[in-house]
């Protein structure tokens, strides 16, 4: 099962929603979501909406410039400097090719135990 990262997909797309009776899935599960959670919010962009209008029966939308959850956190200014460093820090680390095959590793081991 390919997941495309450029497109926002829910959690329960990840595995289908079935009874699971092994225990031992769980932590591999986990494992799962913690990668997805990563490559989601690090390394897949979005566009927000910030402007709607409604003209008649149509909607004008206009979008800001594309980025990923990493970088508008960084940009909000919420953020104390040791946070800051934190996150650029995990981000300078993270590796977004291993991040999808370990995706791809864990969701062959889910689906080879579930059938």
């Amino acid at each position: 099962m390919k997941i495309n990262p450029l497109l926002p997909h829910v959690w329960y797309t990840l595995i289908p929603y079935q009874r699971i009776e092994d225990e031992g899935l769980l932590r591999v599960i986990n494992k799962l979501y913690e990668a997805s959670n990563l490559l989601n919010n690090f390394f897949c962009s979005n566009r927000k909406v910030i402007f709607k209008e409604k003209h008649g029966a149509k909607y004008y939308k206009r979008y800001d410039a594309p980025a990923t959850a990493c970088e508008r956190l960084l940009a909000s200014g919420h953020l104390t400097e040791p946070q800051k460093t934190h996150l650029t820090e995990v981000k300078l680390n993270l590796d977004p090719y291993k991040l999808r095959k370990l995706i791809d590793a864990k969701l062959r081991t889910i689906f080879s135990k579930l059938r």
